[in-house]
């Protein structure tokens, strides 16, 4: 996703800025999200749906992570000014969230188990790369240090990739219109969000351009150029 500036102004280190409080107002509303989601884990667990369980675990503590995430994150050196970028990077940050929280409509073993077990491996992705970016995390597109390490080192934006495979895996249980609805406006906001975030850090770093041209954007290749 984001990347993280190493450098931080005695002025931030200081004090709460209205960027700090906004950021703990974030994670204060993920962390009800996530509370949410856990009720729901707790409600499958008596009826002994074991792959129900699972499932609302696993959402949750995706929900959980992003409440972490938004506290621990740096401040960027340069974002975009433009609004409709701001929008479509909230909403792509809500929509998400909306989705884990539809009723599961659809509830086969073998479709719980593959979606579950699909989710973990992913989780484990977005871990990855946040092992990668450290305290980078951001919803608004904006330029940081460029990182080349880790899965970085084989797609431009792991994070966006992860979360667009994370959409179907959330959507096959809740099947119903309007999942459908928020599955392919959270996808497109994404592709959206990495292109905007590659405007940004094209024009904060010189090498940004040799970096996407060796690197794909989304889908790593299968052999080494």
């Amino acid at each position: 996703m984001n990347r993280a500036i190493t450098g931080e102004s005695m002025s931030q280190r200081a004090g709460l800025s209205p960027a700090r409080l906004g950021d703990a107002g974030l994670a204060a509303v993920w962390v009800l999200l996530s509370v949410a989601s856990i009720s729901g884990t707790i409600a499958d667990a008596p009826d002994e749906r074991v792959l129900a369980t699972a499932h609302h675990a696993v959402s949750s503590l995706i929900l959980c992570l992003t409440a972490v995430l938004f506290i621990i994150r740096r401040p960027a050196s340069k974002s975009t000014g433009s609004w409709l970028s701001r929008g479509v990077a909230i909403a792509g940050s809500w929509l998400m969230p909306a989705l884990i929280l539809m009723p599961l409509t659809l509830t086969p073993g073998w479709l719980l188990t593959l979606t579950t077990a699909v989710l973990v491996v992913l989780h484990v992705v977005v871990f990855w790369s946040l092992l990668a970016l450290r305290r980078s995390f951001s919803i608004f597109p904006e330029a940081r240090a460029l990182i080349r390490s880790g899965p970085y080192g084989r797609v431009r934006h792991p994070l966006y990739a992860t979360y667009m495979a994370m959409y179907p895996c959330f959507l096959l249980p809740r099947l119903s219109l309007l999942a459908v609805v928020v599955t392919v406006l959270g996808i497109a906001c994404e592709i959206w969000r990495a292109r905007e975030e590659e405007a940004i850090l094209t024009s904060a770093f010189s090498d940004y351009a040799d970096y996407a041209a060796a690197t794909p954007r989304f889908i790593p290749r299968l052999t080494n150029q």
